[in-house]
């Protein structure tokens, strides 16, 4: 589960927590913890609310992130690290678990 929310933010997948979420099938305090451990081991940062620039695959005018900030939502967004980066090239891709 937690290869398929790095592959979701690989993706540059933008989605609301209850969105997310539901997509994975599990509850959202649990979705926090994933990306919290996450987090703390490395695989993503916090962007802090600023886009990143890193793996956008839409304009500005067109991204949800900029209809949330336009509307005053407070939002966090993830980008991968380096080790991510490396984790979904190297296991996701070849269909190994991530622990």
């Amino acid at each position: 589960m937690l290869g398929e929310l790095l592959q979701m933010i690989a993706e540059g997948e933008v989605s609301m927590y209850p969105s997310i979420a539901h997509r994975l099938n599990i509850s959202e305090g649990l979705l926090e913890e994933m990306l919290d451990h996450l987090k703390h081991d490395g695989y993503i940062s916090q962007t802090n609310n600023e886009c990143s620039g890193k793996g956008c695959a839409v304009s500005c005018k067109t991204c949800s992130v900029s209809t949330i900030k336009a509307a005053g939502s407070k939002i966090r967004t993830w980008v991968l690290t380096d080790k991510g980066i490396k984790t979904v090239n190297t296991h996701i891709n070849y269909g190994k678990q991530i622990s």
